[in-house]
């Protein structure tokens, strides 16, 4: 059985996105805030750090009456974020989804 924690802590690489969200209509509040350790550290990426908070902004921005479930929001930021920054850099970091409701 593979220690999925210990290859995470081993190659550091982990970004959290913290998205707040109106808790009666489950649309965002503000741009989400994007937190990395061992990834996207240099000057050099503030670019890719803001094209990633854009598609994470993007990703829970929806349509409709109904406030989106909060597991399906951070699903919805994990897969985004994830496959953004996979395609841009050819590395895959564990990405976090926090969800902060007001």
């Amino acid at each position: 059985k593979r220690d999925w924690s210990s290859d995470v802590c081993s190659s550091d690489l982990i970004v959290v996105v913290i998205a707040t969200v109106d808790a009666s209509t489950g649309r965002p509040v503000g741009r989400p805030a994007l937190v990395t350790r061992g990834f996207l550290n240099g000057d050099e990426d503030n670019k890719l750090v803001e094209a990633a908070i854009d598609i994470a902004l993007k990703a829970i921005q929806h349509k409709g009456d109904r406030a989106a479930e909060t597991g399906l929001i951070k699903a919805q930021l994990s897969e985004s974020v994830s496959r953004f920054l996979s395609r841009e850099t050819k590395r895959r970091p564990l990405v976090v989804p926090v969800v902060v409701e007001v």
